[in-house]
């Protein structure tokens, strides 16, 4: 499964099609990465009104994964950073939503931006309005 993500990731990458989904983050020696993501073209994700959204929600592929023994049995979604990225047919922008602590951290907006092949000029960084994003405002602040 990862070695085809990859691959697929790889040629997504050099199309240059900025994709929508959702994803965890994590740190590796101190700097900022994607532990995992899920991600579609607008063009195949469902929307209502003039919001295009990820068709899988974090609770679903964590189970998914789960099940698949990528992640330990007793852990949760919630475990890690997470965020979805969501477009605005009207706008024609990207919304990212994360945690409130994410959105002036540089590092962590390149690597989702390279992630999902994100243009910044037409991409938007919002808190999540539910507030559920926060738990790990800490533990981004920390160093080493």
């Amino acid at each position: 499964m990862i070695i085809i993500r990859e691959k697929k990731k790889a040629e997504e990458s050099q199309a240059g099609t900025p994709r929508i989904g959702i994803f965890w983050l994590h740190k590796e020696n101190n700097n900022i990465e994607i532990f995992y993501s899920t991600d579609k073209s607008i063009q195949d994700s469902p929307s209502v009104g003039n919001t295009v959204y990820p068709s899988v929600i974090h609770s679903k592929a964590w189970n998914d994964l789960r099940r698949n023994k990528f992640v330990p049995f007793n852990s949760e979604f919630t475990d890690l950073p997470r965020g979805k990225i969501n477009f605005d047919k009207k706008t024609r922008r990207f919304e990212v939503l994360v945690g409130g602590y994410l959105l002036n951290n540089t590092e962590a907006k390149k690597v989702i931006r390279a992630e999902f092949n994100l243009p910044s000029s037409t991409t938007d960084w919002s808190k999540n309005p539910e507030g559920h994003y926060e738990k790990f405002k800490i533990w981004f602040m920390k160093k080493g």
